[in-house]
């Protein structure tokens, strides 16, 4: 599977993330500020959360 456009979710729950994964973070999250009326704490929040449940293996294929 290509991976190249991905973000490691998990990484969101980890307080080191390098600067390439961070800003594919932010791209995700300014996303759901613009197009989805998130402001920037609810839309970390539901990024933290969803890294979260792929952190614990809770999501299905």
């Amino acid at each position: 599977e290509d991976q190249k456009d991905s973000i490691k979710l998990t990484s969101l729950v980890s307080n080191v993330v390098d600067k390439e994964t961070q800003g594919k973070i932010d791209v995700v999250k300014q996303r759901l500020i613009d197009r989805y009326g998130y402001n920037d704490t609810s839309a970390t929040d539901l990024l933290n959360f969803v890294a979260s449940i792929f952190a614990r293996g809770d999501s299905k294929d």
